[in-house]
């Protein structure tokens, strides 16, 4: 299953979610492209009233996200 996307967040934030919580357990790999993805999908939330979290970051990530 393809992990979170542009379109998702866009159509969350659509449907009236407030609060996104973007479960990262899967990933084995995440580079600048994966970061712009959801760095979009916070800039996305946060326009639209809402809230983004990364919840369950593998540790082999966690330096991209500090």
């Amino acid at each position: 299953m393809p992990g979170p996307s542009r379109t998702t967040s866009k159509e969350l934030i659509a449907r009236g979610d407030r609060f996104i919580v973007l479960d990262l357990s899967g990933v084995s790999f995440c580079d600048s492209a994966g970061l712009n993805v959801l760095l979009g999908a916070w800039r996305q939330a946060d326009a639209g009233g809402a809230m983004v979290v990364s919840a369950r970051v593998p540790s082999h990530c966690c330096g991209s996200f500090r």
